[in-house]
């Protein structure tokens, strides 16, 4: 696991609410990849940066009510919790499981990915 941000609070001031960022990480065989980590009013989400409809950079695009990244090219939807379309006909897109592990020397949240 990939250590992202050191608390909560560092990692809601470098992603506003209802925003979305552009990381890249190296996987396991230290390839980069690139995610869109995304703040909404259920969390964070990271799913694949790429639109698998015709590879728009989904971090550019924009947050609706349901919880789904809208991509900017073709406004196509993506499920952040699940990675489904469910609007427009598309594969669906690559999740990264995020989990909030405590630092008992700070007593700080701090946000990890998993790729």
């Amino acid at each position: 696991m990939t250590k992202l941000f050191d608390s909560e609070q560092e990692a809601k001031q470098k992603i506003a609410l209802g925003t979305s960022i552009l990381l890249t990480v190296s996987d396991a065989n230290n390839e980069d990849e690139k995610i869109c980590l995304s703040h909404t009013k259920d969390g964070f989400f990271a799913v694949q940066n790429n639109c698998s409809h015709a590879g728009a950079d989904l971090h550019k695009g924009f947050i609706n009510e349901q919880n789904e990244i809208v991509c900017p090219l073709h406004s196509y939807c993506f499920n952040l919790k699940t990675g489904n379309s469910t609007r427009g006909n598309a594969p669906s897109l690559k999740t990264y499981r995020l989990e909030w592990k405590n630092d008992e020397v700070t007593n700080q949240k701090v946000l990890f990915i998993d790729v």
